[in-house]
């Protein structure tokens, strides 16, 4: 009988209270960063809208594939403020997977369409929309959104090796009426990367080819 009350003393106070407050707390602060997140989102996403035409769409018949369509995933948009200027208007924010399908009447990126007269660049790097990609780096293809600029049919000049003119945060300077120029990387397989280069040079306009 004194042995158990022996035990009795001695056992240490149940500190399940205080776990289950610990847990608690930190899902809290984790629901609390997550509705940060969400609410910087939307924010962002309203104040970029009214400065972006709508997407274009997908014509019924594309045309055959202009290479075997690679499989991977639409890692997202930036403006003219350069790989960290994300666009999250219209959807362009989320990550999508799919097919890198090319075909004579334009590019579609995991379900981005993006006309042939809106090409504009095509080039490898290893960051975008604020993620470094590391290892094979990811496709980021320059393209306008809305409106055709002057002098030809997706003809925004270069500014540079990646073709992105000059400008601010949030979307660049338009180069022609309505349209914004946009850069959308795609991370697929990256031996097929030289040929979807190759395969999007021959879709600008001679005066790009030349630039590039």
């Amino acid at each position: 009988m004194s042995a158990v009350l022996l035990a009795a003393v001695e056992r240490p106070p149940s500190r399940l209270g205080q776990h289950l407050l610990l847990t608690a707390l930190v899902l809290l602060g984790a629901a609390l960063c997550l509705a940060a997140m969400a609410w910087g989102w939307r924010r962002r996403a309203r104040r970029q809208e009214p400065g972006l035409p709508p997407l274009p769409v997908a014509p019924t018949d594309p045309g055959p594939p202009l290479m075997e369509p690679m499989d991977g995933v639409y890692v997202g948009t930036v403006g003219a403020g350069g790989w960290q200027d994300r666009i999250v208007a219209r959807g362009l924010g989320r990550r999508a997977g799919g097919d890198l399908v090319i075909t004579a009447a334009g590019a579609d990126l995991a379900g981005l369409w993006i006309p042939r007269d809106a090409l504009r660049s095509a080039r490898v790097d290893d960051a975008l929309a604020g993620k470094v990609m590391p290892g094979a780096g990811l496709l980021v293809i320059g393209w306008d959104l809305g409106g055709v600029p002057p002098g030809g049919a997706g003809g925004v000049p270069p500014g540079g090796a990646g073709g992105v003119p000059p400008g601010g945060a949030g979307g660049v300077p338009p180069g022609g009426a309505g349209s914004v120029p946009l850069e959308s990387g795609f991370r697929g397989r990256a031996s097929g990367y030289a040929e979807a280069l190759a395969v999007i040079g021959g879709l600008l306009p001679t005066r790009q080819q030349e630039a590039s």
